[in-house]
């Protein structure tokens, strides 16, 4: 069975599975305020509809700015099928930078299943599951990786910051404990923050 991050849930821990349709098995407990868990996938065989859209935008990708989420929700915004913001940005961004963001696997709007209380529905995002990964910190302090590294791990935050910006979701870059190393060196997040950053260039 397949392990998947489950990202943005607010889910009531009464029930052992995350979704109406039963597919996705609670591994770890979760309650209301609970935003990061893990859940198994018990039909790995089975697409989601995330997987399709996947493979929709790889295949009209000359048709997308990649870069400039605000046009693409433009184009798709009489697609009854079009994915929400938050998977869009997931997808557009790992075409982008591949490893660097994880793999999202699958989404839907809903209550889930067990919550008591909760009238109004949310987000459910299913990622790639990075939470055995090195985090960046703990890569730093190993002899391993040479000064160069380490400056370019540094040079390429750099360089990220105005393109996760543009999708809301920069602060994936200020949290030390979502950046983790993946595979050899390469610098990627655990999930995307869309916590708003300050202005840095604040108007007067």
């Amino acid at each position: 069975m397949q392990k998947i991050l489950e990202q943005e849930t607010q889910r009531a821990n009464r029930e052992s599975y995350l979704d109406d349709h039963r597919r996705y098995r609670c591994l770890t407990s979760f309650n209301f305020d609970t935003r990061l868990g893990q859940v198994e996938d018990t039909k790995p065989g089975t697409p989601t509809n995330v997987q399709a859209m996947s493979q929709t935008l790889i295949q009209n990708g000359e048709l997308f700015d990649l870069t400039c989420p605000e046009a693409m929700l433009i184009q798709l915004q009489d697609d009854p099928n079009a994915p929400s913001p938050v998977v869009l940005c997931y997808l557009s961004l790992r075409l982008l930078f591949s490893e660097l963001i994880p793999r999202i696997h699958d989404a839907w709007v809903g209550y889930g299943t067990g919550q008591v209380g909760i009238d109004e529905p949310r987000q459910f995002v299913l990622i790639q599951n990075r939470s055995q990964l090195p985090t960046l910190a703990k890569a730093w302090q190993d002899p391993q990786y040479g000064n160069e590294q380490l400056l370019a791990w540094m040079e390429e935050m750099t360089e990220l910051w105005p393109q996760l910006l543009a999708w809301g979701c920069a602060a994936s870059l200020l949290d030390e404990t979502n950046l983790c190393i993946w595979g050899e060196g390469i610098l990627a997040v655990r999930y995307l923050d869309f916590t708003p950053v300050p202005d840095s260039h604040p108007r007067p």
